[in-house]
């Protein structure tokens, strides 16, 4: 077999060509490099708070990936700002002791507090320690063994504006 019997199949007929990439001049990388972080910067503001509005909590309560900010216990409420309250009610939550009960019989559901419920909190100390019990009750609860249940909570500025729901 000679050289001359091959014909070049499924070789790419033009090697040394790629139109997507182009050649790197003086200071190319250093003005992308820029161009980047700008456009980072620019998605960074633009970006919603995480704690903007609602807090939705899946149920049983799961606080992996949450992170706190250990600089906001050095700080009075007064000082917060809301979103670092949230953070900081966050924090208080994902400290409470949850039934082995609850975890094992609640297959799903939310636990909702408005913006408005965080409003009076931040303000009322009462307040936010009548929110505190009802989801360190929630949380504590026990039942009959066996039952399955999907539950969802509201809460909000006023007591009676607090609804809880089971569907088993």
């Amino acid at each position: 077999m000679s050289i001359g019997n091959v014909n070049g199949a499924g070789m790419n007929p033009y090697p040394c060509t790629n139109s997507r990439r182009k050649a790197a001049g003086k200071g190319s990388f250093s003005a992308d490099m820029q161009k980047t972080a700008k456009e980072r910067d620019t998605e960074e503001k633009s970006r919603l708070s995480p704690w903007k509005g609602d807090m939705v909590v899946s149920q049983p309560p799961s606080y992996f990936g949450f992170i706190y900010d250990h600089s906001l216990s050095s700080k009075s409420k007064e000082e917060m700002t809301m979103d670092e309250y949230k953070q900081w009610f966050m924090n208080e939550m994902s400290g409470m002791p949850v039934s082995g009960w609850y975890r094992s019989t609640c297959v799903g559901g939310a636990l909702t507090i408005t913006e408005e419920c965080f409003e009076r909190m931040k303000s009322e100390p009462e307040w936010e320690k009548t929110v505190l019990g009802m989801v360190r009750k929630m949380y504590s609860c026990t039942g009959i063994m066996g039952s399955r249940m999907i539950g969802y909570q509201v809460i909000g500025r006023h007591p009676n504006s607090a609804t809880a729901k089971g569907y088993p």
